[in-house]
């Protein structure tokens, strides 16, 4: 199972290239902050939802939100200056790294948004490697570290 999950990875991360994983990783993020500060007990008493329906919006909306900003940014002035729009092609383990990264990333942050009875029933594996506050800090930060490595190296060439 983790070697289909390490070749889909691949294969993905391949297929987009560096600057649309990067496109990804701005999305991943720019959407995890925006659904974080969104008022949803305000929301909740708006629209009168269960509270264990919550978390279902949650992910929804960052699902949502992830997707929107992943199609529109290559092609805003942000992404115009980071050049997102063009299909260029990293390293092999450059491209290897960040799709672990982001998909990693992906995963934590999706898996966060779940209550704690939901969690207890998933795999041990994805407990140990996905949820906890430790760990979604290390998938938040160690993408930013690859890109600051990867962006010294980009530099000196």
């Amino acid at each position: 199972m983790l070697i289909g999950f390490l070749v889909g990875v691949c294969l993905y991360g391949w297929s987009v290239g560096r600057n649309r994983l990067f496109a990804t990783l701005l999305s991943t993020y720019f959407s995890y902050t925006i659904v974080g500060v969104i008022p949803w007990q305000k929301i909740n008493k708006f629209i009168s939802v269960k509270p264990s329906v919550l978390p279902s919006y949650e992910i929804f909306f960052f699902i949502a939100i992830f997707l929107a900003l992943l199609f529109l940014l290559p092609r805003s002035g942000i992404g115009l200056s980071l050049r997102l729009h063009k299909r260029l092609k990293g390293q092999w383990y450059e491209v290897l790294i960040f799709s672990i990264l982001q998909v990693g990333l992906l995963v934590s942050l999706i898996l966060s948004f779940l209550p704690s009875k939901v969690i207890l029933d998933l795999t041990p594996i994805l407990r140990q490697y996905f949820i906890g506050e430790e760990i979604k800090f290390i998938w938040i930060f160690l993408p930013i570290v690859f890109l600051m490595l990867l962006g010294r190296k980009s530099a000196d060439d």
